[in-house]
C-alpha cells in the first residue's frame, strides 16, 4: 500500500518519481518533468488552445511497458497540475522528489 507522508512524498514498493518544474528554452510556459529513477517518463504543461494540463508519456529506452502503482501516478499528476495552474503566488523552477 503508498502512503502520501506530510513533506509531500508519495511511498510504495514500486517506483520513485521526481517531479522537476522546468521552462524549456523553446517553450514560453513551465512543464512539469517526470522521472522514473533515471528515466524519463514524461511531462505535463498546460495546452495553449484550452489551458487545460495534458499529459505527454515517452517510450522507454528499453522498450519495457511502464508499470507504475496507479495511486502514486494519480498523486503526481495532481500535484503536477497544481504546480502547472496554481495563480495564488507566481512559481518558479524547481525539483521535487515523489517516492512512489
Amino acid at each position: 500500500m503508498a502512503t502520501a507522508d506530510t513533506d509531500g512524498c508519495y511511498h510504495s514498493r514500486m517506483n520513485d518519481i521526481t517531479l522537476t518544474l522546468a521552462r524549456w528554452a523553446d517553450r514560453d510556459d513551465l512543464v512539469v518533468e517526470l522521472m522514473v529513477g533515471d528515466e524519463d517518463l514524461g511531462h505535463v504543461s498546460c495546452d495553449p488552445a484550452t489551458g487545460r494540463a495534458v499529459l505527454t508519456l515517452y517510450p522507454r529506452p528499453s522498450g519495457d511497458d511502464w508499470t507504475l502503482d496507479l495511486d502514486a501516478l494519480g498523486y503526481i499528476l495532481a500535484k503536477a497540475k497544481h504546480r502547472l495552474t496554481a495563480d495564488a503566488e507566481p512559481v518558479s523552477a524547481g525539483q521535487e522528489s515523489v517516492a512512489s
